[in-house]
């Protein structure tokens, strides 16, 4: 037996109020938990995405730093191979 309440102005419904709002409620909290689960994906999807951006920028600093090493070793054997040659020449 379910009890009916009436309020004026209004029409009756059953007095336990969490048998009509219970699927309401539920689908609430099922939302509310989604929208939740979406916000801490979409934060950790930005840190990765961050973790890459600086992962890349680290890279391409030390290939730049070596890039700059293998550059002047290379003018250095340039220079050493033109001072042999030229006193190579000058002999």
């Amino acid at each position: 037996m379910t009890l009916m309440t009436t309020e004026p102005g209004t029409a009756p419904r059953a007095a336990h109020p969490l048998t009509e709002e219970e699927p309401n409620r539920t689908s609430k909290l099922q939302l509310i938990q989604e929208a939740m689960a979406r916000s801490h994906m979409s934060e950790q999807i930005r840190e990765a995405e961050s973790q890459r951006t600086a992962h890349r920028f680290a890279v391409a600093r030390r290939l730049e730093r070596r890039s700059a090493r293998l550059r002047r070793r290379a003018e250095r054997a340039s220079h050493r191979a033109r001072r042999a040659l030229a006193r190579t020449v000058m002999y």
